[in-house]
C-alpha cells in the first residue's frame, strides 16, 4: 500500500509540476525521493557519497564514451534516469587479444641434400640460441615458433629427395602482424636460410616472401587440409607474463603453512593486501575478459549452431528448394493456383524432398564408411618396435624444459577416400574444440598451448606441430589415454598406424 501511494503522490500533476521531467532544481518538498522535513531519510547523504564515488571512478577511466547501439541510450523509470551503459578502454592486460597461427611452407628449390638444410636450421639452436631467444622475447608478441625441414618425396627426373621448409608461428595480432614481428626480430638469421634453400631473391623483402608462402589451414575445401588449436585463446604474451609475475608475488603467501585447515578467504584477503601494497598490479583489480572461463557446450547445441551458420544454412536451403521444385514439377505436374490441394501437394513435395535428401546422404555416408572399412581390413600396421637409440634421439631434440615442441611428419595413405576422411576428422575435432569441450581443452587435455595439423600442399605429407607443457612421454600418454578417438581419426589415414575400425575406433 505504501509504495503505490508514494508513487501516486510523486507523479500527481496537481501536487508536483511536470512530474515526468527530471529537474534537479526542485525544492526538497516536491523532490520526495528521500522524504522531507521530519521524514528526511539519512540515506540521502549515503546515496550522494556512493553516487559521487561511483561517478568519480567511472569518469577517471580512459576514453569513456557511450556504449554503441541501443545499449548507449538512456533508460528511464518515469521521470528518473535508470541506466545508461558506457564503455571505456580497459588495461591491455585485462583484454583478450587477437591471435594468429601462421604456417609458411616453402618448397626447397635449390639442389642440395636435405641433411645440409637441416644443418643450416640446426644452427639456430634447439631450443633457440640466446641471441634469437632474446630477440623474440624483446618483440613481446610471439608465443612459439619453430622451423622444420620436411621431406616431401622423390624427384621424378633426378631421383633426389625433395623437401620443404615449414615455419610455424603462434603470435598476437593479425597474420601480417605476426609475420612482421618475426621478420623484425630474427629476419637477419632466417634470410640466409630462405635465400640459399628456397630462392629468396637477394635484396628481396623477407616479410613479403613469407606472406606469399603463408597458407591458410582449415578442414573446409578450398584451403590446405588442416586444423589449428589454441589452448590459451585471447591471452597475449604480455598478459601471460604479467600473470606469471603476479603468481610469483603471492606464491609465498599461498603456500605458507597454516594451523588447522586454514581459511581460503583469509588467504585471498592477505594476498590482495600484499598485491595492493606492491603498487604494480593495478590491472589485477579490474574485471578481465577471458575466453577460458566459458562453460563447456553440448553436442546438440554444436550441431544446431553448425547447421545454422550462414554458409551451411544457405547451402542446405538451396539444395532443399531445388529438390522441392524438381519434385513439385516432375512428380506432381507443376499444378498452378493457390488452392488447398496445391498447398498440400507443395507440402508433400517438401517432405519427400527432405526425406529423399536424407536417404541419399545416408546411402553416400554408408557407402563411404563401408569402403573405408574394407580399406581398414587391408591396412598393414607397422609392427617394428622403436629402438631405444631412436627414442633417446627424439627426447634429446624435443624434451628440454617445462614447455616443449613436438614436430611429427607422417605419410598419407593413398586414395581420395583417405583425404575425405582426414577432412572429416579435422571438421569434427574443430567443432568439438569450439563448441563442446571446455575452452582451452582438447577432450580433457589441458596441457596444449598451440597445436596444428597441416597436409603440405601438393604432397602426401601430414605434419603435426604442438607446443605443450610437460614431458614428451607424458604428452603422448595423454593423447592415447584421453583423446584416442581424435588421435585415431586423424592418424589412421597415415601409413603404419595401428589397425582401426570405422575411422575412430581401436587404433590408439
Amino acid at each position: 500500500v505504501v509504495m503505490p501511494a508514494t508513487l501516486s503522490a510523486m507523479f500527481d500533476p496537481e501536487i508536483v509540476q511536470r512530474p515526468n521531467a527530471f529537474d534537479t532544481s526542485r525544492p526538497h518538498r516536491d523532490y520526495m525521493v528521500f522524504g522531507y522535513g521530519i521524514h528526511l531519510c539519512i540515506g540521502a547523504e549515503i546515496a550522494r557519497i556512493q553516487i559521487g564515488e561511483c561517478i568519480r571512478a567511472l569518469f577517471s577511466k580512459p576514453k569513456l564514451t557511450r556504449a554503441r547501439g541501443r545499449a548507449g541510450k538512456m533508460v528511464s523509470v518515469g521521470a528518473y534516469p535508470a541506466s545508461l551503459k558506457v564503455d571505456f578502454e580497459r588495461s591491455p592486460l585485462c583484454r583478450t587479444a587477437e591471435q594468429s597461427m601462421v604456417t609458411v611452407v616453402c618448397p626447397i628449390t635449390r639442389p642440395m641434400p636435405l641433411d645440409a638444410v637441416r644443418d643450416n636450421v640446426a644452427d639456430l639452436g634447439n631450443p633457440a640460441i640466446g641471441e634469437i631467444s632474446a630477440a623474440l622475447d624483446k618483440v613481446g608478441t610471439i608465443h612459439f615458433t619453430s622451423l622444420a625441414v620436411a621431406p616431401t618425396g622423390k624427384d621424378e627426373k633426378s631421383g633426389a629427395e625433395t623437401g620443404a621448409l615449414v615455419l610455424e608461428i603462434s603470435g598476437d595480432g593479425s597474420t601480417d602482424d605476426v609475420i612482421a614481428a618475426i621478420a623484425q626480430a630474427i629476419g637477419h638469421r632466417l634470410r640466409p636460410i630462405f635465400r640459399d634453400v628456397c630462392g629468396l631473391p637477394d635484396g628481396g623483402s623477407l616479410e613479403d616472401f613469407l606472406k606469399r608462402k603463408h597458407i591458410e589451414i582449415s578442414p573446409s575445401f578450398g584451403s590446405a587440409a588442416g586444423l589449428v588449436f589454441s589452448g590459451t585463446p585471447g591471452h597475449s604474451v604480455r598478459r601471460i607474463l604479467a600473470e606469471a609475475k603476479l603468481a610469483d608475488s603471492v606464491r609465498e603467501i599461498v603456500e605458507k603453512p597454516r594451523a588447522g585447515t586454514g581459511n581460503a578467504m583469509d588467504v585471498l584477503a592477505e594476498a590482495r593486501r600484499h598485491v595492493q601494497c606492491l603498487g604494480q598490479f593495478g590491472w589485477a583489480f579490474e574485471p578481465a575478459e577471458s575466453l577460458l572461463e566459458r562453460p563447456p557446450g553440448h553436442w546438440s547445441r554444436a550441431l544446431t549452431t553448425t547447421l545454422l551458420t550462414p554458409a551451411m544454412f544457405a547451402t542446405v536451403a538451396i539444395v532443399i528448394l531445388a529438390f522441392w521444385r524438381m519434385t513439385y514439377v516432375l512428380v506432381f505436374g507443376n499444378p498452378h493456383g493457390v488452392t488447398f490441394t496445391n498447398i498440400a501437394i507443395a507440402g508433400t513435395s517438401l517432405l519427400l524432398s527432405v526425406l529423399g535428401l536424407l536417404a541419399i546422404l545416408a546411402l553416400f555416408v554408408g557407402f563411404c564408411f563401408l569402403a573405408l572399412r574394407r580399406l581398414e581390413d587391408k591396412d598393414q600396421p607397422a609392427s617394428t618396435p622403436v629402438e631405444i637409440g631412436a627414442l633417446e634421439k627424439i627426447l634429446a631434440h624435443e624434451d628440454h624444459t617445462a614447455q616443449n615442441n613436438l614436430t611429427a611428419i607422417s605419410t598419407m595413405k593413398v586414395g581420395i577416400l583417405r583425404r575425405l576422411a582426414l577432412r572429416l576428422s579435422f571438421y569434427l575435432i574443430s567443432i568439438s574444440a569450439q563448441k563442446v569441450f571446455r575452452p582451452g581443452f582438447l577432450a580433457t587435455i589441458n596441457t596444449i598451448h598451440f597445436a596444428r595439423w597441416v597436409l603440405l600442399p601438393g604432397t602426401n605429407r601430414l605434419m603435426f606441430f604442438s607446443n605443450y607443457g610437460g614431458s614428451w612421454e607424458s604428452y603422448l600418454e595423454d593423447f592415447i589415454a584421453k583423446a584416442s578417438a581424435g588421435l585415431t581419426g586423424v592418424w589412421s589415414n597415415t601409413d603404419g598406424y595401428p589397425r582401426t575400425r570405422w575411422l575412430f575406433l581401436d587404433g590408439a
